[in-house]
């Protein structure tokens, strides 16, 4: 019986001298854990703040060659459409050219007498004889107002892709001024009527 006490005796010794040294690894683990864990967080807070720093840079170097492709992209689109909307002018220039060219010879009209016409006399007018109707086209879509210079006055609307004739007629011999007005812009025609 001694010999069984005596191995219960040795066994609890020995479980409590196992159960003494987990305890004290243990702590001596997450006390030393605790250590090693906070030189890895601060060296990697030092880390990612060098990290942001370079990605910082980065972010901006790609966002500067971001804002010169955009800008040489811009010029580049811009520089055709001028080039377009000037090669067209020229064609309309061209074509308006064409048109002068084949227009009929000047007609001698009669001077211009009484006060109703202006002094100096307008330096290209549309000409016509009272009584007799002038047309003109308008082929914007949208609403329109004329002023005839006659304290006479049209508005109306063209729909997309049709015209609208207008005609007028002035009674008086003298100088008037039409003014067209439409959407986007306001056309003048002098305006030189004779007896």
């Amino acid at each position: 019986m001694r010999g069984l006490v005596m191995k219960i005796f040795w066994l609890a010794a020995a479980g409590t001298l196992l159960y003494g040294g987990f305890v004290a690894y243990e702590r001596w683990w997450d006390g030393d854990w605790s250590l090693v864990k906070n030189r890895v967080l601060s060296f990697v807070g030092e880390n990612t703040a060098e990290i942001q720093e370079q990605a910082l840079e980065k972010g901006n170097e790609v966002l500067e060659n971001v804002k010169k492709e955009a800008t040489e992209q811009a010029k580049t689109t811009i520089s055709s459409f001028i080039g377009g909307v000037i090669e067209s002018l020229g064609e309309s220039i061209a074509h308006y050219g064409e048109s002068v060219a084949g227009a009929p010879a000047v007609v001698d009209i009669p001077a211009a007498r009484g006060p109703s016409f202006a002094t100096p006399p307008p330096p290209v007018a549309v000409s016509a004889r009272a009584g007799e109707p002038l047309t003109f086209v308008v082929n914007e879509a949208g609403q329109y107002t004329v002023t005839w210079g006659d304290n006479a006055t049209s508005e109306g609307e063209v729909k997309e892709g049709e015209n609208v004739l207008l005609e007028h007629t002035w009674t008086a011999p003298g100088d008037y001024v039409v003014i067209l007005s439409t959407v986007s812009h306001t056309e003048t025609f002098p305006i030189r009527i004779y007896e």
